[in-house]
């Protein structure tokens, strides 16, 4: 899941200058949303 995560890293960063929210606290919202996605069996790792 965390290689998932890094993988992605990038593109959380990038879209994270386009969310009303401070930077920090976007990427984590994005990284929280990612792992209960993949918990739920809505993404497959």
């Amino acid at each position: 899941m965390l290689e998932i995560i890094d993988f992605l890293n990038p593109d959380m960063e990038y879209l994270a200058n386009f969310i009303k929210l401070p930077r920090e606290e976007s990427i984590q919202e994005m990284k929280a949303a990612m792992i209960e996605a993949i918990r739920r069996g809505e993404i497959q790792p």
